[in-house]
């Protein structure tokens, strides 16, 4: 899922049929919905939305797509730790290795297993596509058994992660080291991470959709603030123009408006 303040954009994928998709806008001032053309593979990650472009991740490649044209525009194949016939045999990540993405500003944030089984990040321009820098994810955080999800803020990268220990958390980096981690209490299949900056707290506050146990979970680099529970959030999105929170749960698309202090009380 991504939205702005003029579509909602969402894939879906048929239960244990992978082959089997759906890519579809949603106008929200008419609430009309048109089907977007797409046979390119399964969407693991979504970034935002940028002049009526969407950028995608898939399990091998990036997408530059446009909702008005409703065809892609740009494509670059992302770097995975099995080119050239490499396998990586760690079945507890090999699941989770490809397409974990997301677009902050002017960049483009891509999560792999390198050929030495190192979690890689890996930034790249978003005007030109070419590669800027890898940061060593395995180095910065040994403790950490794979990456979920990221999302960036104004001064940290934030990641959804798996420790070691089996356990959820997120863990936050800044200037070139790691400042925190918070376990997520409860957690059991953690998918998705956003932020937004809360005026009334002062600070960035971090959402964590957990549908396989009914939880949302909010926190900021400091503590764990609460939980919301139970709801089943399938998908989510922060568009900043509303300060909303978009959810997608089993029955309807709901928006959260942030400036409600009852939210974090």
């Amino acid at each position: 899922m991504t939205c702005n303040p003029k579509y909602i954009v969402l894939f879906k994928s048929q239960l244990n049929r992978l082959d089997r998709w759906h890519l579809g806008a949603i106008e929200r001032g008419s609430q009309s919905e048109h089907s977007l053309e797409w046979h390119d593979g399964l969407i693991i990650s979504m970034g935002y939305i940028q002049n009526n472009n969407i950028y995608m991740f898939t399990e091998r490649e990036f997408f530059i797509y446009s909702i008005s044209n409703r065809r892609k525009l740009q494509t670059r194949i992302l770097p995975h730790g099995n080119d050239d016939g490499f396998e990586i045999n760690n079945l507890s990540s090999n699941d989770y290795q490809r397409g974990i993405g997301t677009v902050d500003n002017k960049y483009m944030y891509h999560i792999y297993l390198n050929r030495s089984c190192h979690w890689t990040l890996s930034i790249t321009s978003l005007d030109t596509l070419s590669h800027i820098y890898d940061y060593d994810l395995t180095r910065i955080f040994p403790d950490v058994l794979r990456f979920i999800h990221l999302c960036i803020s104004e001064k940290t990268k934030n990641f959804l992660v798996q420790m070691n220990d089996l356990s959820y958390a997120v863990v936050f980096y800044l200037a070139n080291k790691s400042i925190s981690s918070i376990i997520l209490p409860n957690a059991k299949q953690p998918l998705t991470i956003y932020s937004a900056y809360i005026q009334s707290l002062k600070c960035e506050v971090f959402f964590i959709n957990d549908p396989s146990n009914d939880i949302l979970h909010i926190l900021t680099i400091e503590q764990y603030l609460k939980s919301y529970h139970p709801i089943t959030i399938h998908a989510m999105c922060y568009v900043a123009d509303k300060h909303e929170l978009m959810i997608v749960t089993n029955n309807c698309i709901s928006s959260i408006n942030l400036n409600q202090r009852n939210i974090f009380s």
